[in-house]
């Protein structure tokens, strides 16, 4: 195990004049010094604690060895800033945790302080890690079985076992994940262990599935109830609860009833406190979602390829009708359904509804007819979207499970026009609005209704697919873009994904598949996208602040990013690039 933190529980300190700072008891420092015994304090340590802690927030929000230096200069300014250099802590773990190894985690001085803390589980399974050589890396394929390993799934218990994480007293938050391509475990008793710190708030965990050690065929969950793992002291009052999978998947061969069970009796605790959760829809306890009430949740996503073909209710989203105060709803399914059927009577189930995210939408859903006043944001693309699959031509992402998951292509053009039409009765009220589209005869058409629909969008995500069998075309002009959007008065930010042509190719690297290299993000982004995001911004309205374009990447996609500005007699607009940064996903 290993911390990014380093400990300075040092005595008090002694300056370079030889005066040496202490600390009462009470918290008040002073100055001691052999010829002026009666000295006052330094400039710095006459201020007040409350506008000290607001220059150690500044100073340590860019660069963390700035505030390391600081916390230097004497005991009192050392005090302050603990808990600001230790309140986020990150470990490795690469074996389980007993008595042996505790002398690996960070020294108990500043466990006090550490508010968010990430745990790398790297004992992933072998057969699920890549495989490398001494050439290019290479990855599994076709189906590779799940082997249960009871010593995998107890790599957090000894957490809970030597009450590490109780006497976290100002732990809120609390991450497990693994490598991009890997599947670890954790037990049942470790996770609801975890779950029960009552301090605790917010908890991920990403690419792990719940095992049960108490067989030695963990198959037999399928067919047996559930154990009783409940901590005596209940489950802590989380806010915000999310599961994730990834792109890696669920490994083949695990019985995901056992977790879809495990979820079921955490999520009916977590229910009454929960405002955020997010599930992967494999192991999504569907029938625990429906029957549950969820007076607090404002955020609801499910994610993923679904453990059948077809969903246990054709109209999932509207079983939820326990979630009066939903906020935001994202469902993002390999596969397409209808949330809203025709001659459906009842009320919309979430009045106060601000953001809804929907792959693989239909014209035929009357779900759009029937969105409430209230919404602002909407997203329709398909999931995984199709438009990523370009950026693996010229490389290989690294997500090995990326080939076997589903996918639908996007909806063509005139499709999406249909459903956009759908919302007429809410489109002024939109502000935000990313949608995805297969080229085809109304293109044109599709993004002139956007722009005189929507005359509210402050901002608008575009992603262009051309179909596979269509013959080869010239590089699409962001004049017809920016032409159709000109009318939009209150853009401020403009996002696109279309075809680069002209990118580089990615470059070999011994011992690894073809990556991408900074080099190249930067020499292209600010030679030819930087003009092309000039000349957009001279086409939009002055409101226009963000233009970026979506770019290949090794592992995932990112943007480039650029601010507007206005020069000159105040009618030149130029573009400056500012960064890249990975696309959501």
């Amino acid at each position: 195990m290993h911390t990014s933190n380093d400990a300075h529980c040092s005595p008090d300190r002694v300056d370079a004049s030889g005066a040496a700072f202490t600390s009462s008891k009470a918290g008040e420092v002073s100055l001691l010094s052999k010829d002026h015994p009666g000295a006052q304090l330094p400039p710095l340590l006459r201020l007040s604690n409350d506008v000290l802690l607001i220059i150690i927030e500044m100073v340590g929000t860019p660069k963390m060895h700035d505030l390391d230096a600081l916390s230097r200069t004497c005991t009192h300014m050392h005090g302050l800033c603990k808990p600001y250099i230790f309140r986020e802590c990150s470990l490795g773990l690469y074996y389980a945790i007993t008595l042996d190894t505790l002398e690996r985690l960070p020294p108990s001085c500043v466990w006090p302080h550490i508010r968010y803390l990430r745990l790398r589980n790297a004992c992933a399974h072998k057969e699920l890690l890549l495989v490398g050589s001494w050439g290019p890396i290479t990855y599994p394929k076709g189906p590779i079985e799940y082997t249960p390993n009871p010593e995998l799934g107890i790599m957090y218990d000894g957490l809970l076992t030597h009450s590490i994480l109780r006497n976290m007293q100002s732990l809120q938050s609390i991450c497990l994940y693994t490598g991009r391509d890997n599947v670890s475990d954790i037990s049942l008793a470790a996770l609801e262990g975890i779950l029960s710190i009552p301090h605790l708030r917010k908890f991920k965990m990403v690419n792990h599935v719940i095992f049960w050690p108490g067989s030695d065929d963990v198959h037999v969950a399928d067919t047996q109830p559930l154990p009783t793992q409940a901590s005596d002291e209940g489950l802590a009052p989380l806010t915000s609860f999310v599961y994730e999978v990834g792109m890696a998947g669920v490994p083949p061969g695990y019985p995901a009833d056992f977790a879809s069970q495990a979820l079921s009796t955490i999520l009916r605790r977590l229910a009454p406190s929960l405002s955020t959760l997010r599930l992967p829809s494999i192991y999504a306890p569907f029938d625990t979602l429906i029957e549950t009430h969820w007076p607090l949740l404002r955020e609801l996503t499910i994610q993923g390829e679904h453990q059948s073909d077809t969903p246990s209710s054709p109209f999932i989203a509207l079983s939820f009708v326990n979630m009066p105060n939903l906020r935001a709803l994202n469902l993002e399914l390999t596969h397409r359904g209808i949330l809203w059927p025709v001659g459906h009577a009842a009320p919309f189930p979430w009045p106060v509804l601000e953001h809804l995210t929907l792959s693989h939408p239909s014209p035929d859903d009357y779900i759009f007819s029937h969105l409430p006043p209230s919404i602002r944001s909407l997203s329709l693309h398909s999931w995984p979207t199709q438009s990523y699959d370009n950026y693996r031509k010229n490389g290989q992402m690294s997500m090995s499970a990326w080939q076997r998951l589903r996918k639908a292509p996007p909806l063509p053009s005139s499709t999406m026009l249909r459903v956009l039409r759908a919302c007429s009765d809410v489109a002024g009220h939109l502000a935000c609005l990313h949608v995805e589209y297969l080229v085809d005869a109304d293109e044109d058409a599709l993004l002139q209704f956007i722009t005189s629909a929507f005359p509210s969008l402050t901002e608008l995500e575009v992603h262009r697919a051309r179909p596979e069998d269509t013959s080869a075309e010239p590089s699409w002009k962001l004049e017809t873009l920016g032409s159709a959007c000109a009318a939009l008065k209150q853009l401020r930010s403009l996002y696109v994904h279309a075809d680069l042509r002209d990118y580089p190719d990615a470059i070999r690297i011994p011992r690894r598949a073809r990556y991408f290299v900074d080099e190249q993000h930067e020499w292209y982004a600010t030679n030819k996208l930087l003009d092309e995001a000039t000349a957009l911004a001279c086409m939009l309205a002055p409101s226009v602040r963000t233009i970026a374009f979506l770019t290949p990447d090794n592992a995932w996609p990112r943007w480039a990013i650029y601010s507007v500005h206005t020069v000159g007699d105040g009618k030149e607009r130029v573009a400056q690039y500012l960064e890249h940064r990975e696309a959501r996903r």
